[in-house]
């Protein structure tokens, strides 16, 4: 126990209380309920905390898989430093791209046929192609050893993504 507070007089141990509001724990002592106050403030605290902890997790469509593959390949080129495992990193990046290509963002998907959908389908391959490009120049640069041009490139991929994100997923509220 954390502290102990003497034995109080024999009136409040025998009546389990020291007045009307205030229980006493075993043999008269006030702290001994406070290890089970700490129990369960600790289990309600760790519950509350486990649970905001959690990331949401996205959809598990095939689009989703394929961007969380990028995602990965990008995080790992940006830091690597090898020219061999930088350029097989964007290579595996280039591949999620591809596969990429083939699927179409939630968004477009829920759109009604018409001709927007089409323009929107477009746009989305357009800016697909135009990111396999980019990641192309990420191979190109770590094949010739230029690390400070695939920095550049990085930031444009960056600024990419930010642009294909606002434009082809929902605003969740």
């Amino acid at each position: 126990m954390w502290f102990q507070i003497p034995i109080l007089p024999d009136k409040a141990a025998k009546t389990g209380k020291i007045d009307e509001n205030f229980p006493i724990g075993k043999r008269g002592r006030i702290g001994s309920y406070l290890p089970r106050m700490k129990k369960h403030l600790f289990l309600l605290i760790g519950c509350t905390v486990g649970l905001m902890g959690l990331p949401a997790k996205a959809e598990e469509t095939p689009l989703g898989k394929e961007m969380d593959a990028m995602n990965d390949a990008y995080k790992s080129f940006r830091r690597e430093t090898d020219p061999a495992k930088g350029a097989a990193q964007a290579r595996e990046a280039q591949q999620a791209v591809i596969r990429s290509v083939a699927e179409m963002p939630e968004m477009i998907k829920d759109m009604p046929d018409s001709p927007e959908k089409a323009k929107a389908s477009v746009e989305y391959r357009k800016m697909m192609a135009k990111l396999l490009i980019s990641l192309c120049e990420v191979e190109e640069a770590f094949l010739s050893g230029k690390i400070d041009e695939v920095a550049k490139i990085v930031d444009d991929l960056k600024a990419q993504k930010k642009a294909g994100h606002e434009k082809f997923i929902k605003d969740e509220e």
